[in-house]
């Protein structure tokens, strides 16, 4: 999951329960919107959770210079924890983010977050930010969602078709010679 795509996710999460929140992604240089808002930040931490799962499969056949071989791709799938900070301003700012403390309990964010393979691993407790601005009180506050999701590297390896074997016992050889794969 990339961060463009924590983003989408985390907005979708966000208006599902508060259909009326504009959500803007952070870092943007834009004026701010009109009435409640929330910024959403995915730029904050990743880290790998667990061990992980490492995936062979043989691809399709290939022509080589000794015949048709046989590649190894291997998948490696694994677990992050992503930090994403999620800010609200404006009317009811600290009650929107109370309300989105338990939203992944939520049968429908629930079903949303199962059919994109992610989930939340734990949301912080909501900080009141509130204060003046300008002479006049803001309400604000600011949750962080830790995000458990997946990332996948793929990568092909060539199979070895042939290797050649030195054997040297006090600089003389005594063995020399290529083991090369069995064709068909």
């Amino acid at each position: 999951m990339t961060n463009a795509e924590l983003y989408l996710a985390t907005k979708t999460v966000i208006n599902m329960v508060y259909p009326e929140v504009k959500v803007i992604k952070s870092y943007q240089s834009k004026r701010a919107p009109s009435g409640l808002y929330a910024v959403v930040n995915t730029e904050g931490v990743s880290e790998y959770k667990y061990i992980p799962l490492v995936d062979l499969n043989n691809s399709e056949e290939v022509t080589s210079p000794i015949g048709e071989v046989v590649n190894v791709e291997h998948d490696v799938k694994q677990q992050l924890v992503s930090q994403v900070i999620v800010n609200f301003y404006r009317e009811n700012a600290n009650e929107v983010a109370r309300d989105l403390l338990n939203a992944n309990w939520l049968p429908e964010v629930n079903l949303y977050m199962m059919e994109n393979n992610f989930a939340w691993e734990r949301v912080d407790p909501v900080v009141n930010l509130s204060s003046e601005i300008n002479g006049k009180y803001e309400e604000r506050a600011q949750i962080d969602i830790f995000v458990l999701h997946e990332h996948t590297k793929k990568q092909t390896t060539n199979a070895i078709y042939s290797a050649e074997v030195v054997i040297t016992e006090d600089e003389n050889t005594v063995a020399d010679f290529e083991v090369k794969a069995p064709t068909n």
